[in-house]
C-alpha cells in the first residue's frame, strides 16, 4: 500500500530571476538564472512528498513531447509512482514562464494544454485502491475536472477509504462557488488565504474556517497564509496558529504544495496534528529557500531538523 496520490496539474516550469520589468519591446534584458524545472501543484507536492520519505504517486496528464518526457522522467527518478499519467497527442504539456521577483514573489504566463484533458474517469478506482491518501490540487485549472467531475472523484475515493485533501489555484473566473461542492467528500481544506477569502466572503480567519466546515469539511480547513504561517481549525474546535519559519527567499513558487505534502507527510504517520502543521510549514520554507518549485528541500530530517528551529515572529 502506497501512501499519497497526488491528483492535479503538471506543469513544465521555465523559471526567471531576478526580475523587476519586463523588456521594452525588441530589446534585451539580462537576468542572472533561467531553469527548466518540474512544476504543478500535484507534480511537486508528489516529489516533495517522495523527499520527505512518502510513497507517492501522481494522477496527472502531459503531451507527448519534450516537457512531457522531462516531467516523467524527473518523477521516476524522485521515485514518484508514475503509473497514472496520461499521455495527450493533441495537446501540448502544460507549461508556464514564472517571473520572479528579487524578494522571491512570482507571477505566471500558463499555458494550461494537456492538463484540460485530465478527467475523472482517467483516475481509476483500480489506482485508488492502492494508497491511503489522495490529495486534488490545481483545482480552477483544471477544465476537464473542476466542478462536478471532481466532486465524484472525491466521493469515490471516500467510498473506497481513502482520506483526502483539497487545494485550489487562484481562479481569474471567479468561480468559487464551485469549491463548496466539493467539501462534503473532503478531510482536509487546504486553501491559501486569498482564494479561501474569495470563497467565503470574508477575511476573518475563523469565520472562513467556520463556513468552510459548515459546507461539510470533515476533518479540518487550513488555512496558508504565506510569510504569516497557517491557521488551522477542526471540526472538534482544535484551533492552531503556526507561525512561518525564517529562511532567506529565493522563488515562492510550489511553496503551498510543499507545505501540503509535509503536512501529509506528518498525518500519515500518525503524528499530532500541530506537528504536521509545523513539518508543512518547515517544508514549505525549504521550498522557498531555493530556486525552483522544490528549493532545497531535500530530506524528512532537513525539514524536521527546520521545524525544531525558531520560528518568524508573528505579522
Amino acid at each position: 500500500m502506497r501512501d499519497l496520490l497526488c491528483v492535479g496539474n503538471a506543469v513544465a516550469d521555465t523559471s526567471a530571476r531576478p526580475v523587476t520589468a519586463l523588456p521594452e519591446r525588441g530589446k534585451l534584458r539580462l537576468l542572472d538564472e533561467i531553469g527548466l524545472n518540474a512544476g504543478g501543484c500535484a507534480t511537486l507536492s508528489s516529489i516533495a512528498g517522495a523527499r520527505l520519505g512518502l510513497k507517492t504517486g501522481v494522477g496527472i496528464a502531459v503531451g507527448r513531447d519534450a516537457y512531457g518526457d522531462f516531467l516523467a522522467a524527473t518523477l521516476r527518478r524522485e521515485g514518484v509512482d508514475t503509473r497514472g499519467i496520461a499521455r495527450d497527442h493533441r495537446h501540448q504539456t502544460s507549461s508556464t514562464v514564472v517571473v520572479i521577483s528579487p524578494d522571491g514573489e512570482r507571477g505566471f504566463l500558463h499555458v494550461i494544454g494537456a492538463s484540460a484533458g485530465l478527467k475523472e474517469p482517467g483516475i481509476s478506482s483500480a489506482l485508488l485502491r492502492g494508497y491511503h491518501a489522495l490529495h486534488l490540487s490545481g483545482y480552477f485549472i483544471l477544465p476537464g475536472l473542476d466542478g462536478a467531475p471532481a466532486r465524484r472523484l472525491l466521493a469515490r475515493a471516500k467510498r473506497l477509504g481513502l482520506e483526502t485533501s483539497l487545494d485550489t489555484c487562484w481562479d481569474p473566473r471567479r468561480r468559487w462557488h464551485l469549491v463548496r461542492m466539493c467539501l462534503p467528500f473532503v478531510d482536509w481544506y487546504l486553501p491559501s488565504i486569498e482564494e479561501a477569502r474569495e470563497t467565503f466572503a470574508s477575511t476573518d480567519l475563523k469565520t472562513i474556517a467556520r463556513r468552510a466546515l459548515a459546507c461539510g469539511v470533515r476533518r479540518g480547513v487550513i488555512l496558508k497564509r504565506g510569510a504569516d504561517g497557517v491557521y488551522a481549525l477542526t471540526k472538534a474546535g482544535e484551533e492552531h496558529l503556526v507561525r512561518a519559519f525564517r529562511v532567506k527567499a529565493v522563488d515562492a513558487t510550489g511553496a503551498g504544495d510543499c507545505f501540503d505534502a509535509g503536512f501529509w507527510s506528518g498525518l500519515l504517520r500518525g503524528r499530532p496534528l500541530p506537528e504536521a502543521l509545523r513539518l508543512g510549514c518547515a517544508a514549505g520554507a525549504l521550498s522557498v529557500a531555493g530556486f525552483g518549485g522544490i528549493g532545497s528541500l531535500r530530506s524528512l530530517a532537513q525539514a524536521r531538523a527546520l521545524g525544531r528551529a525558531r520560528r518568524s515572529p508573528p505579522r
